[in-house]
């Protein structure tokens, strides 16, 4: 599985609502004090692993950065706020065009001089 292999438009389409209802699910859990949010949250987090490790069968590479994936997870401790979503929309995005994420990161790490 070396290969890096897009995804397709029927998989971003199922993706993205399998995050969106999980996102739904999770805001509702939110209005719970304490318990729901922490249902929320691990909720989200099983969700943000589940991409995570489907993007790596599709073949990306960095995937399970450490970076990455904090940043992911932290973001899970937001309420009300669509971060499974959004995250898999990105990754998605990045992992389909790598020309962008290349750009992106040179935009981001200016080189030293």
């Amino acid at each position: 599985m070396g290969e890096h292999s897009k995804f397709s438009t029927a998989e971003v389409v199922i993706g993205g609502m399998f995050t969106l209802s999980i996102d739904i699910v999770s805001a509702l859990l939110d209005i719970i004090p304490a318990i729901g949010w922490f249902i929320a949250t691990l909720l989200q987090a099983a969700t943000s692993f589940s991409t995570t490790l489907w993007l790596m069968f599709k073949g990306g590479k960095k995937a399970m950065g450490l970076e990455r994936q904090l940043i992911k997870q932290f973001s899970n401790v937001l309420p009300f706020v669509p971060t499974t979503f959004a995250a898999f929309i990105i990754e998605t995005r990045l992992h389909n065009n790598p020309k962008l994420a290349q750009k992106m990161v040179r935009s981001v790490v200016k080189p030293a001089k």
